[in-house]
């Protein structure tokens, strides 16, 4: 099994900078484990791709109820 110490570094790095920018544009923010349930009760999903800047996965209902809010027709 590839990995180590400084992939798991890489990835701990990763997600506190990813949490850095959330709680610094003022939303509640945390660390979760395991992606069994990862959705579940939660608004949305970050992921860092390796060597690629962060994304956010949600669920289609809330994005379309995000773009309602902000006018946001197509």
């Amino acid at each position: 099994m590839p990995g180590g110490k400084a992939p798991r570094r890489k990835g701990n790095r990763a997600e506190r900078e990813v949490l850095k920018l959330l709680k610094e544009a003022g939303l509640e923010a945390r660390r979760r484990f395991g992606l069994e349930g990862w959705l579940e009760g939660r608004g949305l999903l970050v992921l860092r791709p390796d060597r690629r800047p962060p994304i956010a996965v949600l669920p289609l209902e809330r994005l379309l109820a995000l773009l309602t809010r902000v006018g946001g027709g197509a």
